[in-house]
């Protein structure tokens, strides 16, 4: 199997896609903007990334999600991953929350995303009383974007 960095240098206007499955919580900010470099060159002109990773702005597992593994550098809110792709040369970058609940057949997990909305809803009216506007509260969130035209 292929290393990123290795394999991403010989791949020009390769890919209509790219998915990176929490690289960047890996990476730091250098590693970060080679790696994002890397995979806007490989991407044709429109191509798109899609991205995930660590949610630093959930209180209950932002922290714990950073000292979980001693490689995750960093975690990401809504406004620091857009932040990252566009310095990096994205375009047109769009962050939504990654939803846990996935296995619509099990009835808990209905339960799971009422529960789930609830404690975000809480969060946003807490982070809003302290000024702040974050508004993606999910244990981990998604970003899309793409490679300039």
């Amino acid at each position: 199997m292929a290393r990123a960095f290795a394999f991403l240098r010989d791949q020009r206007a390769a890919f209509d896609a790219i998915v990176c499955e929490q690289e960047l919580n890996h990476l730091t900010l250098s590693e970060m903007e080679a790696f994002l470099a890397l995979c806007r060159s490989a991407l044709r002109p429109g191509g798109r990334l899609f991205v995930y990773g660590l949610n630093g702005a959930n209180p209950i597992t932002g922290s714990e999600s950073l000292a979980q593994n001693i490689d995750h550098f960093n975690t990401f809110t809504e406004y620091s991953l857009k932040q990252v792709l566009e310095h990096c040369g994205f375009t047109g970058v769009r962050v939504l929350p990654l939803k846990l609940y996935v296995f619509y057949r099990n009835p808990l997990n209905y339960v799971g995303l009422i529960a789930t909305a609830a404690i975000e809803t809480s969060f946003r009216l807490l982070f809003a009383l302290y000024g702040k506007s974050n508004r993606i509260f999910s244990k981990k969130i998604t970003a899309f974007c793409s490679a300039p035209e």
